[in-house]
């Protein structure tokens, strides 16, 4: 009674341990490479693979050769986004991926309005500001140094 205990436990165990190993390779992979208008790699560029039935994300960045690899996702429908700094940001249409499959899903991204913030180091030094009303001779004297300080500057002489 015992042996027979033992023989039906080590059966379910089996059938059971088939199909979690069956589940295990139900996955996909989505890969593929980054690069800009003229084909060179983007290295460090944000990708996100959306499941567009759950919206469940995977995210990763891009190699230092542009590839990127989204492995062991659920087949399902999915749309893969890519934003780098410099570019605009690319949607790929929906694809679907299926058990065992590897699609593979290059992105070329479009160079993007690209704005640059100059700031400018004033140490305390006042602004010039010349009016076209008056000639230079005319104007104020209101910034660089004055007759005093030329004066205060050290003379630079050569001696050899």
């Amino acid at each position: 009674m015992r042996s027979l205990r033992i023989t039906l436990c080590i059966t379910v165990l089996l059938m059971f341990a088939g199909k979690l190993f069956a589940q295990a390779g139900a996955t996909g992979t989505i890969l593929g490479t980054v690069t800009d208008a003229t084909g060179a790699i983007v290295p460090n560029a944000k990708v996100t693979v959306t499941n567009t039935a759950t919206n469940v994300d995977f995210r990763t960045t891009t190699s230092s050769s542009g590839d990127y690899n989204a492995p062991s996702l659920n087949p399902g429908s999915y749309k893969v986004t890519v934003e780098a700094p410099g570019f605009q940001k690319s949607v790929t249409n929906v694809f679907t991926l299926t058990v065992d499959q590897k699609v593979r899903v290059d992105v070329a991204l479009k160079p993007g309005a690209v704005s640059e913030t100059v700031d400018r180091l004033m140490l305390n030094q006042p602004v010039c500001a010349l009016s076209r009303r008056r000639s230079m001779a005319q104007q104020p004297r209101t910034c660089g140094p004055g007759p005093r300080q030329w004066s205060a500057l050290p003379q630079l002489s050569r001696t050899g």
